[in-house]
């Protein structure tokens, strides 16, 4: 891989870098788009998108490793050539921030808005366990890393890869499938969260519609 005089650690930094530096802009496109479309973009429709790029990272990193194994002089063991006898491949670094990019987009669509609508639909006393709960899908996300990692060697990648992609898109349709409908009933919670209050202006308001009317005489 040619890194054009950057050094490797670079890669490591494009997804924080993304992250900060679209944050402020993505969900601002996302509504324009939706609204371009007529597509309502709840809370639950956030959650899609941000999972059809994380899907769309793997797949693209597979069509990059495939990529890597095609080219010479190394094809399917890029790591054990000697790159001082020139078995480094011709194909640059920057092609792998595509994946970081999407990565960065679905994190800051789906993890964003699964924190937001976690705390604002739990109660007060329970904010800090639904926090421990989404830490917890965290940490069993790593632990089903640890479980496929001694299946991520050359020339396995690419089937690997595919296999997390397809998994990935699956699971994202089965949620979409499931779940997208619920938007209409989180508008709907929302429009019931604010009908006490309303209900309680509404009633002051006769009270004292009632109050400044005179008295009716027999």
């Amino acid at each position: 891989m040619q890194t054009c005089g950057l050094p490797n650690d670079l890669i490591w930094y494009f997804n924080p870098i993304l992250i900060g530096a679209l944050q402020p802009f993505v969900l601002w496109l996302l509504q324009i788009v939706a609204g371009y479309l007529h597509v309502r973009l709840g809370p639950i429709m956030r959650l899609i998108v941000g999972y059809f790029f994380f899907a769309l990272s793997i797949a693209y990193a597979t069509v990059i490793q495939k990529l890597f194994y095609n080219s010479g002089p190394c094809y399917k063991f890029p790591t054990q050539c000697d790159a001082v006898a020139g078995g480094s491949s011709g194909i640059s670094v920057w092609i792998q921030f595509q994946a970081y990019a999407f990565i960065a987009l679905g994190q800051i669509v789906a993890i964003t808005t699964a924190y937001k609508f976690a705390y604002g639909k739990a109660p007060e006393s329970m904010e800090s366990l639904i926090h421990v709960v989404l830490l917890a899908t965290q940490g069993s996300g790593v632990l089903l890393q640890l479980a496929i990692s001694p299946t991520a060697q050359n020339p396995k990648l690419v089937v690997l890869c595919a296999a997390i992609a397809a998994i990935m898109f699956a699971s994202t349709s089965v949620f979409a499938a499931i779940y997208w409908k619920d938007d209409r009933v989180v508008a709907f919670d929302d429009l019931i969260d604010e009908a006490p209050g309303s209900q309680e202006e509404k009633s002051q308001e006769m009270t004292t519609s009632d109050r400044d009317q005179p008295h009716s005489r027999l």
